[in-house]
């Protein structure tokens, strides 16, 4: 029978940890207190309890034991009208041995420690800079008989604890693919065997597993059919890729998660793991996936992630290493178990205060080793009570996703997690354009729920295009850490004309090779191949790039129009790409360690490019056009590659021509509109990643939803010359008078297309239609407070109302289309909408509704703020008081609900005015 008080018994490997902290302390002579020092403590599963109990004595206001206290103290159950009694309690469930001399020899872990810097600050703090390792091999110790738990009196490092609750409500296994996974020691695994009822099986079973996956004769155990039912696995990634298994690391997390959920389907060497009821993988200290397989053939997986960084990226300018990630995410996952819930049980928060406190063991170690005055502080080993503080206050924020049920289907999915968040999805109409309007007037703060990449100015948010960068990037940082510099790394870049492509790769460049704070690289050339006229301006280019190898730089060259000339150049790039060599008369000439970058005009992508070589079947060219790039060399260049990147621009992506010829526009790029919203940031300087952008609502919806630039970003960039000129010099806002005269417009988009789409919503702007709304919006909020029970304030007919309170009225029937535009909706003339549209519109609106009534809260305070209103505790309308003229955040419970009643209002207020909401 399980106690009142709830019960946690760790059991699984232990080990006895070694930590070697490096000191400086070299002679004898030498007195400093800097000298190299040495620190034991158990670890493995006592390690995993110790912060178990720590977090539950900071959570439920316990005394945890202090590190002197024996870590496998005896049970001690409180009566019930103790203090105490509803505090968890959890202790190890073998004996611990106390002296280190009893430890066998093969399970004695070492580690060299070393002070690092803080990531920031200036105290530097311990860390790991070399694993040392375990100790030799030896001798197998005597292990307990799976079935007499007597003969453990005989083998005291193998014996089962004193005083254990008969049946725990959670049992911790901790199974590091040691001994404890054997079948000779099943006695240690406290399991019940099959005769046992289910009021004596523990609640939940946690499986802490940094061995192989699913083998041994304690997985067989688990997978029985009385226990798979409260299994919570948890394990690394890392465990993943160590078996045949494709997990990708670090391109995108929905990449990452497609692959996970395929491999769990299919792969043997994992599948086993869905025999657990819940299962969470880890993918380092930046997100993890929860699957739950309530239903094993139709799971549900969410993924908790950095949004601003894919795996490994958070913590790839910290040096050293630390160990005990795992038991971080063990003790969140136990304290989620046993804390008292309403609702179904939910381990995303558990995630979230994992992740944290696993950052936090990495960015702080064992704690302070020199502080910035030059004190100090010998190494104290493994830092329960911080961490134990760590889980229980998130200092680190993680964006959560739903993972589609497709993706644990019969093949692998593309999905996105931003393309995901505008519910429901339209297919025909899926564009982002709401997000990218959000984007636009808010900054990448909107992107806190979406994957998303800053590499300098350069920031993306589209699946495809961000895997691509980070490739790059990779391949980038390799050949700068490890190659000997014998030949350049060659790129390609491929792009409509004015699409950006050398902005983009300089950035890029930027981030691997130079300070990002400087905003440029020294070592960053350009060279216009369509300007040179003989092979020697070629060779001075070459020489250029030689100085700047000279300097001590890896000079990054960018050869735009690397095909012009009909490929003529080709020829002479192939020996320098090939060997690193140039040839001047008789001397050759060593180029250095460098990279070259090569930029096209005549083909946008690199797919169209080997096209003409005659690779792509579904692409053909005519014979002459495969002939003449062949003889240019041009398959000899493509071969010489290293890597190529596919610059989308601000415009939509298009398909490969038809038999006509024709190109139709590709209806899986939907992320153009945010490529845009963030050109427009860029280019209005907008600094702050939450700045806000005031411009003209219609001038806005023009430049994000026109047709075509028709030179890419340039021509976005030109229509946006005047207005950042004119947002420099004043901060007012930004209107459509100051864009360019139509002859100019013209150059650049189809001037009546954009002056249509500026004047879209300019029909439910006049003044007959805001007086028909108005009454309608004062007659709803009458209506709400008395069907509540509550008087209104303005209990009156609108004719009747103040004038200031009538304005309000107005300004709210005119801020409809602002506010539903930044969701992708706008207001249409009535009938002009699919049928099935109506539930559709209310569940858009109703999935964004709380970032809509902080919008709808915001423009009411705008509105309140120009009539001269100000902030008071208490509201007084004869002076001019309000006690609601606060952020969104800030304000009561029923006040935001007031603004979301009026969201929820939008479809019945237009509809009185002879209109309705529709998909942009």
């Amino acid at each position: 029978m399980k106690p009142e008080t709830s019960s946690i018994v760790v059991t699984g490997d232990i080990v006895l940890d070694r930590h070697i902290y490096g000191g400086e302390r070299y002679t004898l002579g030498d007195h400093s207190a800097r000298g190299t020092h040495m620190k034991e403590e158990p670890g493995g599963a006592v390690l995993t309890c110790r912060l178990i109990k720590s977090v539950l004595a900071a959570k439920f206001g316990a005394t945890p034991l202090q590190p002197e206290q024996k870590a496998d103290a005896d049970w001690e159950w409180p009566a019930n009208n103790s203090a105490e009694s509803a505090v968890p309690k959890c202790g190890m469930g073998r004996v611990v041995p106390k002296d280190a001399r009893d430890w066998p020899e093969r399970l004695i872990g070492y580690a060299w420690w070393e002070p690092f810097q803080l990531p920031e600050g200036e105290d530097r703090v311990w860390r790991v800079s070399k694993p040392l390792g375990y100790g030799p091999p030896g001798a197998v110790p005597a292990t307990l008989p799976s079935k007499d738990k007597a003969a453990a009196t005989s083998t005291p490092f193998f014996k089962v604890a004193d005083g254990l609750p008969p049946a725990p409500n959670i049992l911790v296994l901790d199974d590091a693919g040691d001994l404890f996974r054997r079948q000779q020691q099943s006695g240690l695994w406290l399991l019940p065997d099959d005769t046992a009822t289910d009021e004596s099986l523990p609640e939940w079973i946690v499986l802490k597993l940094a061995g192989s996956i699913g083998q041994g004769a304690l997985w067989d155990r688990l997978s029985s059919q009385k226990l798979k039912g409260r299994l919570v696995t948890l394990a690394s990634a890392r465990l993943f890729r160590q078996n045949d298994v494709r997990l990708s690391q670090g391109l995108s997390w929905e990449r990452s998660v497609e692959h996970l959920m395929h491999e769990l389907k299919h792969n043997p060497a994992v599948r086993r793991l869905c025999e657990s009821r819940h299962l969470i993988i880890n993918f380092g200290i930046d997100g993890a996936v929860w699957v739950d397989f309530e239903d094993p053939e139709q799971p549900k997986a969410r993924l908790v992630f950095d949004a601003a960084n894919a795996e490994g990226e958070w913590s790839s300018h910290i040096k050293g290493h630390v160990f005990g990630y795992l038991s971080c995410l063990t003790a969140a996952v136990v304290q989620t178990l046993v804390s008292p819930r309403d609702n179904a049980l939910d381990f995303e928060p558990a995630i979230e205060r994992g992740l944290s406190a696993m950052r936090n063991l990495l960015e702080e170690g064992h704690g302070v080793a020199v502080s910035a005055e030059g004190d100090f502080s010998p190494g104290a080993g493994f830092p329960v009570k911080r961490l134990a503080d760590a889980i229980l206050c998130q200092a680190h924020r993680f964006a959560r996703a739903a993972v589609p049920v497709e993706a644990f289907g019969g093949a692998p999915v593309q999905w996105s997690v931003l393309a995901s968040l505008q519910k429901p999805l339209v297919p025909e109409r899926q564009l982002l354009y709401g997000f990218a309007r959000r984007i636009a007037l808010r900054g990448l703060s909107v992107l806190s729920q979406a994957p998303h990449l800053r590499m300098g100015k350069l920031i993306s948010a589209g699946r495809e295009e961000m895997e691509t960068l980070r490739s790059l990037r990779r391949i980038l940082r390799a050949y700068r850490d490890t190659s000997n510099g014998k030949k350049p790394l060659s790129i390609g870049v491929f792009g409509t004309p004015g699409s950006g492509k050398s902005f983009g790769v300089e950035q890029l460049a930027l981030a691997v090779f130079g300070n990002p704070d400087k905003g440029s690289y020294e070592g960053w050339k350009e060279f216009n191949l369509s300007q040179f006229d003989k092979p020697e301006d070629l060779i001075g280019a070459f020489h250029q790039v030689r100085d700047l190898v000279l300097q001590g730089l890896t000079p990054v060259v960018f050869w735009d129009e690397f095909d012009s000339r009909e490929y003529k150049w080709l020829q002479y790039l192939l020996a320098p790409m090939q060997d690193g060599r140039f040839q001047q008369g008789q001397i050759t000439h060593t180029l250095g360690k460098c990279v070259f970058i090569f930029a096209g005009g005549t083909a946008e992508t690199f797919e169209e490019l080997r096209a003409r070589a005659g690779r792509d079947p579904d692409n053909p060219h005519p014979e002459e056009v495969v002939r003449s790039f062949r003889l240019a060399k041009g398959p000899d260049f493509m071969s010489r590659l290293d890597g190529y990147l596919n610059v989308l621009g601000p415009n939509q992506r298009l398909l490969p021509p038809d038999a006509d010829g024709k190109r139709a526009k590709d209806p899986s790029d939907i992320f153009f509109p945010v490529r845009r919203a963030l050109i427009i940031r860029n280019a209005l300087d907008c600094k702050a990643d939450n700045e806000p952008l005031e411009i003209d609502e219609g001038a806005l919806t023009a430049l994000l939803e026109v047709g075509e630039y028709k030179h890419g970003a340039r021509s976005l960039n030109k229509l946006l010359e005047p207005l950042a000129a004119a947002r420099k010099m004043s901060n007012a806002p930004l209107r459509r008078s100051q864009l360019p005269a139509p002859n100019q417009l013209s150059l650049h988009v189809n001037a009546d297309d954009f002056y249509t789409i500026c004047a879209q919503d300019m029909p439910f702007k006049p003044d007959e239609i805001i007086s028909r709304l108005a009454p309608a919006i004062h007659e709803n909020w009458r209506a709400i407070d008395h069907a509540e029970g509550r008087t209104p304030r303005y209990d009156m007919p609108f004719e009747d109302l103040p004038p200031d309170i009538k304005r309000a009225n107005m300004e709210a029937a005119r801020r409809i289309p602002k506010i539903i535009a930044l969701v992708g909706l706008r207001v249409v003339e009535r009938g002009t909408r699919p049928a099935a549209e109506p539930l559709k519109v209310r569940e858009r609106l109703d999935s964004h509704l709380e970032a809509l009534a902080e919008e709808e809260h915001n423009h009411w305070m705008e509105e309140r703020s120009s009539e001269g209103w100000r902030y008071a505790e208490q509201r007084n309308d004869e002076l001019y008081l309000h006690d609601c003229l606060l952020e969104y955040k800030k304000l009561r419970e029923s006040d935001k609900e007031k603004d979301r009643v009026s969201v929820r209002n939008y479809p019945a207020v237009v509809d009185k005015a002879g209109y309705e909401l529709a998909f942009t």
